[in-house]
């Protein structure tokens, strides 16, 4: 909850008073709620997963999910996948627009080469929408 004076429009001012209009009251800006689990187990890998669901506006803004495989001793494939759905609080002006949303996906591989040495590389692809494109990035 925000509490204290906004300013409603900076671009409608008061026509009586010249002055910007502005609210003084309480009002909420953002209700979300989220959970996430982690398993791992030691000579098999783990996974993860979380989500984060909005109460404003009544559907799930993100979720991810993780998983890594112990393939050997030295080895380590892993993968996961996130989505952000964009939200702007309450009592933003921001709402005006349109929320856009991302999408990740990636995966991994680390090799312990010696006990003092790593190796590991990475590589995925992200996708964001806007209202009338989505791009691609790889």
């Amino acid at each position: 909850m925000n509490q204290g004076e906004s300013v409603v429009s900076v671009l409608t001012p008061d026509p009586v008073t010249g002055n910007l209009v502005t609210y003084n009251g309480t009002r909420t800006s953002s209700e979300r709620i989220g959970y996430a689990l982690d398993a791992t187990a030691a000579s098999i890998g783990g996974v993860k997963g979380g989500l984060v669901y909005d109460l404003l506006e009544g559907g799930l803004s993100s979720w991810y999910g993780q998983a890594d495989w112990y393939a050997t001793r030295g080895i380590t494939l892993s993968g996961d996948y996130d989505y952000f759905g964009r939200r702007f609080d309450g009592d933003s002006i921001f709402n005006f627009f349109h929320a856009q949303r991302d999408e990740d996906a990636h995966r991994r591989l680390a090799v312990d080469v010696t006990e003092g040495v790593d190796v590991a590389a990475s590589g995925g692809i992200r996708t964001y929408t806007t209202t009338a494109l989505r791009v691609l990035i790889s």
